[in-house]
């Protein structure tokens, strides 16, 4: 027969193992996305670069004053849409990193309230009468608990999904903008 002491230590333990494990994946997950910034940064970068060169090669060649206007119009044009394609990418990167990192924490806490509930069930079954009522109570905080992870992970999702909605807006203020200046020269 175990005692009360073994329980608690059993317990302690595998809420250790599974803190380690979950910081294992978390890390992970976050490195995972700082790749994808780095990689998309890098793109972005890359493709910036092309674009500039472009337009400078074409902008020596011109020939006035008009069509060097109509040239970087167009390139404003560009780089708007390139904007909000950014934008939209980061925020993608965001959503899908938060969404891996919500269902992580909603295996932990499920975790942690079965074993939480299995010491707390097996502790009252060794102990004396009156602990029966602490079982139920015991699994109602772990029930608010999940409910209030799971309105973390909405209110986030909506935080999102409104940013992802306003760099969209902005990229399509911004070429609406570069189309007004390009018929106004």
């Amino acid at each position: 027969m175990l005692t009360i002491r073994d329980h608690f230590s059993d317990a302690s333990q595998n809420n250790a193992e599974i803190q380690i494990d979950l910081n294992t994946a978390l890390g992970g997950k976050l490195l995972e996305s700082a790749q994808k910034i780095a990689n998309l940064n890098s793109t972005a970068a890359r493709t910036s670069l092309r674009a500039a060169e472009k337009m400078l090669r074409k902008g020596l060649r011109a020939r006035n004053s008009q069509e060097l206007a109509a040239m970087a119009t167009m390139q404003a044009q560009a780089s708007s849409r390139n904007a909000a394609s950014y934008a939209c990418n980061v925020a993608g990167i965001a959503a899908g990193t938060q969404s891996e990192l919500i269902g992580l924490l909603g295996v932990q806490i499920t975790e942690a309230s079965t074993e939480v509930a299995e010491l707390v069930a097996d502790v009252s079954r060794n102990a004396s009468g009156g602990y029966g009522h602490f079982i139920p109570a015991m699994r109602l905080g772990f029930d608010h608990a999940n409910a209030g992870c799971e309105q973390v992970a909405q209110a986030t999702r909506q935080v999102l999904d409104t940013l992802e909605t306003s760099f969209i807006a902005a990229a399509r203020q911004f070429d609406k903008a570069a189309r007004h200046s390009a018929s106004a020269a």
